[in-house]
């Protein structure tokens, strides 16, 4: 017994140096985590994490743990950009799991809209392969399978993150983030938008992205960022948001992500919370605008991709 106990205490002080340290007290029942030595964060009982003050300072490493702490899965972070991870940490709160369902449609050079499905795939893309003898096409893209944003070199998803309530107590704060991500050359590169759109009864407060290019896959922190213009690249409503971005033909890696900082009543408590998220990718040069509306975007006719989503969740939930 005795060459045992020394053993097992040795393994749990190593179990312990694998995880950050946290302590919390019965006045203060908010845990202070040390996600390392001189780095501390503020974790609520609620899963929501404090905003943490010169984000722009962490490493890849930090920012990732304090992420986890905010319900950030590694799913999730192997294709953030720095300089996003660190944006999600400076404004803290908790990543809040939403339901979400996709649809894919293609839009063909008659105008007509072809809604993508397992069942009719090779149709879809036979449309596809005679409407681009007439475009440059550089690579082909590997279409989305119903229900997933996975397949293939592009991929898109919407993320909710809780952030508590306003400081009288009225209102739920959450942001809306809808993120896309090119792993790979587009096969048509010209200008993408992306949008998102919510409920009568949400408002919001402040509205900003941008657009993440690598130019170099052998650099894993190389990113390039390009801040969508208020002025001239987003577009608002009372009922959403859009942005339109330049798609690059060359490089590694794209990746970028719209956001709206939002308010819901905490009378709506217990309700089922929406916003749908919307994704346009043209096959040629053109402006593609969109018809933004509570719960609803329509884009401007295009030849090329539309993805869009409907993201539900529970309202004053933070899990």
């Amino acid at each position: 017994m005795k060459k045992i106990v020394p053993t097992v205490a040795a393994t749990a002080l190593l179990l312990v140096s694998l995880v950050p340290s946290a302590f919390a007290t019965p006045d203060n029942p908010d845990l202070q985590i040390e996600i390392e030595p001189g780095i501390k964060i503020v974790k609520h009982k609620d899963g929501r994490v404090d905003p943490v003050s010169n984000a722009t300072n962490l490493t890849e490493g930090q920012a990732d743990k304090i992420l986890r702490e905010m319900n950030v899965q590694n799913s999730d972070l192997k294709d953030m950009p720095l300089d996003f991870k660190q944006t999600l940490v400076s404004r803290g709160g908790v990543k809040v799991e939403v339901k979400s369902e996709m649809t894919e449609t293609y839009r063909d050079r008659e105008g007509n809209k072809h809604i993508v499905t397992p069942e009719n795939k090779e149709e879809i893309d036979a449309i596809r392969a005679k409407d681009k003898k007439n475009l440059k096409s550089k690579q082909e893209v590997a279409t989305l399978s119903m229900g997933s944003a996975s397949d293939g070199i592009f991929s898109a998803t919407a993320q909710l993150f809780y952030l508590g309530t306003t400081s009288n107590g009225a209102e739920y704060k959450y942001d809306y983030y809808t993120t896309y991500n090119w792993n790979g050359v587009p096969n048509f590169y010209f200008e993408d938008s992306v949008a998102q759109a919510w409920q009568s009864h949400t408002t919001r407060v402040a509205t900003n992205g941008a657009h993440n290019y690598k130019p170099f896959c052998n650099n894993y922190n190389s990113f390039q960022q390009f801040p969508y213009d208020p002025n001239n690249d987003i577009k608002l409503s009372v009922g959403g948001s859009q942005s339109k971005f330049d798609l690059y033909g060359s490089g590694c890696q794209q990746y970028g992500a719209l956001h709206d900082e939002v308010r819901i009543p905490v009378g709506n408590n217990g309700q089922t919370g929406t916003f749908v998220s919307s994704y346009a990718h043209p096959y040629a040069g053109a402006i593609v605008r969109a018809i933004l509306n509570f719960v609803s975007i329509n884009w401007d006719d295009f030849i090329g991709d539309e993805y869009n989503w409907v993201n539900t969740f529970t309202i004053g939930s933070s899990s």
